[in-house]
Order: structure tokens, then sequence, then C-alpha cells
């Protein structure tokens, strides 16, 4: 390829294609796979993508799948992501971030950093794109139950504690007419989850996570990209924002509880064989538990915050 490494992101990233026949049963011929590595700092982030995919299988979220991966020729570890559109023998598919939208409906929208990224003017995007029909006039532009879909997301970006879901990492996946224009649109998968789940911690501090205080001090501190309102001074908390959509929005409840209602011994039996792997940057048993450790005291703490 002409450019193999993508310039967005803080992590180096390529497009790699499956041949035919895949060399595994789960891939899919012919389709397009991002081979995602961890930043320098935490070498072992990638893993991170691995587990929330797995998770999001449990609860119910869609979630590109990702795969524990590495580069035979450089020894390189990576996850391996499946691209989310334009599968073969699918519809003609192409996909546009929030972030154009953001830049288009917000003046002077800071794209760097994404400072005005808010959940109101979300809001008002999707309800445009719901009163908008596509080329079939007996169908909405925007398919699907938006506001449940993003609730689902967002309960989703609380759990695993995803810091990181900016303008970038959401957006519309639409198909083509035969000429070429988009006519359906639909909320993009939870991708680009690897900023989450306690990456960030070395394994000399898993003990203090032990402690239910240091721990949940930790949980509070977590902080959503979002704001509520362009205007707003901080990002929301994970939670906070939750219950700001549950006050405008009850009927976001149980979508959100039902993301919440898995069971923690699936979730080991999902995550704990991957320790088994035999790569260069394994799955640590230790992150592993810390991980799930993480994801339970969460759980616990979005259960009893939001039950009615």
């Amino acid at each position: 390829m002409d450019h193999p490494y993508f310039p967005e992101g803080s992590r180096d990233k390529r497009l790699l294609r499956c041949p035919d026949p895949p060399p595994q049963p789960w891939l899919v011929a012919g389709h397009r796979y991002l081979f995602k590595e961890s930043r320098p700092v935490y070498p072992d982030q990638f893993w991170a993508e691995i587990v929330a995919s797995r998770l999001g299988r449990l609860t119910g979220v869609p979630v590109p799948p990702a795969y524990a991966a590495w580069d035979s020729a450089s020894g390189d570890c990576a996850a391996l992501i499946e691209w989310f559109w334009g599968y073969p023998g699918g519809p003609p598919q192409g996909f546009v971030s929030g972030g154009l939208f953001m830049k288009a409906l917000i003046k002077d929208f800071d794209y760097q950093r994404g400072t005005q990224h808010n959940f109101s003017h979300i809001q008002l995007l999707c309800r445009a794109f719901s009163r908008a029909r596509g080329t079939s006039t007996s169908s909405p532009l925007l398919d699907g139950d938006w506001l449940l879909d993003w609730a689902r997301m967002l309960t989703f970006d609380a759990l695993i504690g995803n810091t990181d879901r900016h303008q970038e990492n959401w957006g519309f996946v639409y198909t083509r007419t035969e000429a070429g224009a988009p006519r359906a649109f639909a909320l993009s998968p939870a991708f680009d989850n690897g900023t989450s789940l306690g990456h960030e911690r070395p394994a000399n501090q898993f003990e203090r996570f032990a402690q239910a205080a240091y721990r949940q001090r930790y949980i509070d501190k977590g902080r959503h990209h979002l704001r509520w309102q362009l205007h707003d001074a901080e990002r929301c908390g994970h939670l906070e924002l939750l219950q700001k959509l549950l006050q405008q929005a009850p009927q976001c409840r149980q979508t959100m509880l039902s993301v919440l209602r898995f069971d923690p011994p699936e979730l080991e039996r999902a995550i704990m064989p991957l320790c088994d792997l035999a790569l260069a940057v394994p799955l640590d048993a230790g992150r592993a538990r810390f991980m799930m450790s993480l994801l339970a005291a969460r759980q616990q703490h979005l259960l009893d915050a939001l039950r009615p």
C-alpha cells in the first residue's frame, strides 16, 4: 500500500487484508483488518482492545471483533481488529466520523483536542437524521433507535472506564445507492476501546486496588471525553453522564441495565484463556485478574446507582 501506516491517533496501526482462504476460520476472507499496536509506554495496552471485544459479546454491545496478533517478521504484537463496514459481498458502505459533524455544527471546533465535544450537539444531530428520509420516503435516514444505541455505548464506556470516546471514535456507517449517494445511516459500533480497563497502571500497583476505598476513588475519577453541553467547564464523569441521560430520557434505564447484567464467571471464562497465548507480549494472569476486578467493581457501582 502507498500509506501502510495510519496518521491518525496515538498508536501505530496498519490496514491489512485477509487472504482467501482465511488462515483462521473466524477471519473473513478478503476483508480488512486493523493491526493496532500499543503505545510504547504501555506495551500490553493492546490487550484492552481484545478484552473489550469479548466483553461486548457478553453485554450485547456491538464491538468489532479483536484478536491477539503478532507480526512474524518484526515480532510486533497488536490487536487485530475487524473493520466494521464494507464486508465482501455486502452492500456498498461508507463511514463518516462524528468529528466532521461536530466541526460543521460548532463554530471554531477544536478538532485536535475536542474540547467542545458534547452530547447535546450529538442529540441535535441524531434528531435531525431521524426526522430526515432516505431514498425511500417510508423510512428515516437514521436506522434504529439512536438514543438507546447511545445509551448502550455510553454504559459500555462507563463499564470499561473508557476515557477516549472522542469525536473520531464514533460515527455513522452508511449504505450507498447504486449512484453512490448515502441512503441509510446507523450509529457505528463501539470501536477503539484501548484507553480503558486500567491499562495505564503497572503491575506493581495492582495490590492497591484490593483496597475498596482506593479502587472506588479510582473509579470515581474516571471521565468520559464528552461534556453534556457545549459550555460546560468539565467533561462528565462516567456515571454522571448516564445519570444526566436518564434525567432526560428515563426510557434508557432498562437498556443501560441490560449492558450490566452479565455473569462475572462467564467473563472469566472468556478472558483467562487469553493468558495461555504465547506472544512476545503476553497477557499476564495478574493483569487479566486486575481487569476483571475493575470490571466487577464498576459493574456493581453502576448497578447500584442506576437501578430504580
